[in-house]
């Protein structure tokens, strides 16, 4: 076990990453001397896409250098003219925010990462809603307790 631990420590220093006791993918921009960090969470249900396949959401944070952002990938095709969002941290906290749509039409960039990522690291979960093409609405829960680790080193690396 310890040699299998450092095999990945040595792994990660030959490739110009950094190794993180958690679900934080690094990569080293060589040219520019920065560092690209992510952190994937899956949502704790399925999503059917077009074809009806039971797929999860993934809420993404990433990092490169200090600039932040946050987005939703959904396995639904949401078009590319509706960004509308609804937001659920309880449920008493429910918000309809505008998100920017990615160009494939199938994720939603939030406008303000950082403090999303604020709300983020403070929360036990967050629901997030929205409207496919041609279809009713859908939600994705997200377990934030079980990742509170990484989104507050997250939010540290952001910053």
């Amino acid at each position: 076990m310890i040699k299998l631990a450092l095999h990945v420590l040595a792994g990660a220093a030959l490739l110009g990453g950094t190794a993180y006791a958690s679900n934080i993918n690094v990569e080293q921009d060589l040219v520019y001397g920065t560092n690209r960090h992510t952190l994937m969470i899956d949502s704790e249900n399925t999503i059917s896409n077009s074809i009806g396949v039971q797929r999860h959401a993934t809420l993404i944070v990433r990092c490169k250098g200090r600039n932040a952002e946050l987005y939703v990938w959904t396995p639904t095709y949401n078009g590319l003219q509706n960004g509308s969002v609804v937001v659920r941290w309880s449920a008493t906290d429910i918000s309809s925010q505008y998100w920017n749509p990615s160009t494939s039409g199938k994720g939603f960039f939030t406008k303000t990462p950082r403090k999303f990522l604020d709300l983020t690291a403070q929360r036990d979960e967050l629901v997030l809603g929205w409207e496919p093409y041609g279809t009713t609405q859908v939600g994705a829960k997200f377990n934030l307790a079980a990742h509170r680790a990484d989104l507050l080193k997250m939010k540290e690396l952001c910053n």
